[in-house]
């Protein structure tokens, strides 16, 4: 996050301290910090429609 923000000023966008502020992860209850991830894949239907 914090190279993109550098970017982002070095390309002259305003990174304000209010706009810091808002920008946390931690606001994201779909990131998971422990480094696991789990896919599932809704279960697959026939074409006849039975399940």
């Amino acid at each position: 996050m914090d190279a993109a923000l550098k970017q982002l000023a070095a390309d002259g966008f305003p990174v304000t301290d209010e706009l810091l502020a808002r920008l946390s992860p931690l606001h994201h209850d779909h990131i998971n910090f422990l480094g696991r991830y789990a896919f599932t894949r809704p279960a697959a239907h026939s074409a006849c429609g039975a399940p």
